[in-house]
């Protein structure tokens, strides 16, 4: 779905010096609507569980790397303090997770998930999954694997830019 510069435009099909950028070939307008599009599909997924996006992040975090304290989650999803805060607050609520104090510093609390939280984090993830692996179904594994690569890439200089190059990337996770 890329358009070709029209006659007369600069033959740079990607970037800086191509004059009125095509928005079919605008990395930020395609994200979006992809980002729209897929948020859409796993909307319907993580609110089948009663999930907020907020609350299905979080919750996704504290699955991955518990025990962990409040202010490492903010490191990993693109969410402020206030937001954390409120997310934790509410999964406590529910009873998805626990917190308890850390046994090297007891000014530090560490947040864990319950048994009924992990459970409900993993009927999200195995659904996600389903989606993702439906919608790669047609691109072959070089070119998923290209593209992740992509993301990483402008991830990190996205971080830099921002000031976030000390948060881990999507990738530091492994």
């Amino acid at each position: 779905m890329t358009a070709s510069p029209s006659k007369g435009e600069s033959q740079s099909e990607w970037g800086e010096d191509l004059p009125g950028l095509a928005f079919e070939n605008n990395l930020s307008y395609r994200l979006s609507i992809l980002g729209s599009l897929l948020g859409r599909a796993t909307a319907e997924i993580y609110m089948a569980e009663e999930f907020t996006l907020h609350q299905w992040k979080v919750m996704s975090v504290i699955c991955r790397y518990a025990p962990i304290p409040a202010s490492e989650i903010m490191r990993w999803v693109t969410l402020d303090k206030a937001a954390v805060s409120r997310a934790v607050r509410k999964l406590q609520t529910r009873g998805l997770i626990e917190r308890r104090l850390s046994d090297g510093d007891a000014r530090v609390t560490h947040i864990l998930p319950t048994r009924k939280g992990r459970d409900m984090n993993d009927r999200v993830a195995s659904r996600i999954a389903k989606l993702q692996g439906e919608l790669l179904a047609s691109v072959d594994d070089a070119k998923v694997r290209a593209m992740f690569e992509a993301f990483d890439r402008i991830e990190a200089v996205l971080r830099l830019r921002f000031g976030h190059a000390d948060q881990p990337s999507s990738t530091d996770a492994d």
